[in-house]
C-alpha cells in the first residue's frame, strides 16, 4: 500500500511539474505575441515619427523659400522706388544733361543686383548704355 502511495504522489509530482512546463510554454507564447504587437505599435509610432520628420524639414525649406521671395520683393520695391524717382526728363526736345553720376551709380548699381540688363537699366534711366555699361564696368572694379 505505501509503494501505491508513493507511485500515485511521484506521478503527480511529474504530472504536476510537466503542467508547469506547459504553462510557462503558453505564457511564452503568449508574451511573445504581445511583445511582437507591440513591436507593430511602435513601428507604427516610429514611421509616425519620421513622416513628421520629413514635414518639418519641408516646412522648413518653404520658410527659407518665403524669407527669399520677400528678400526679393523687397528687392523689386526698391526698384520700382527708383523708377518712381525723377530721372533725366527731356525738356525742350533736348535731354536733361544734369544728371548727378553719385545718385546715379547708386541706382544703376541696386539695378545690377536685381540682375536688370543694361538695356533695361538705360531704357529705365533714360540715359545711354554706354553710360550704363561705364558705371557697370567702375562699380565692378
Amino acid at each position: 500500500m505505501v509503494y501505491i502511495l508513493l507511485v500515485i504522489g511521484l506521478s503527480l509530482v511529474f504530472l504536476g511539474l510537466y503542467m508547469i512546463q506547459e504553462e510557462k510554454k503558453t505564457r511564452s507564447r503568449t508574451f511573445k505575441d504581445f511583445v511582437v504587437a507591440e513591436e507593430r505599435d511602435n513601428s507604427d509610432y516610429i514611421n509616425l515619427l519620421a513622416s513628421n520628420q520629413d514635414l518639418i524639414r519641408k516646412v522648413n525649406n518653404l520658410d527659407k523659400r518665403l524669407g527669399q521671395l520677400q528678400e526679393g520683393c523687397e528687392d523689386i520695391r526698391e526698384i520700382l522706388g527708383l523708377l518712381r524717382e525723377e530721372s533725366p526728363t527731356v525738356e525742350n526736345g533736348e535731354k536733361e544733361t544734369d544728371i548727378v553720376y553719385g545718385d546715379l551709380e547708386k541706382r544703376v548699381e541696386k539695378m545690377l543686383r536685381a540682375n536688370m540688363t543694361v538695356d533695361e537699366i538705360a531704357t529705365a534711366l533714360n540715359i545711354g548704355k554706354g553710360e550704363v555699361l561705364l558705371l557697370k564696368n567702375l562699380l565692378v572694379k
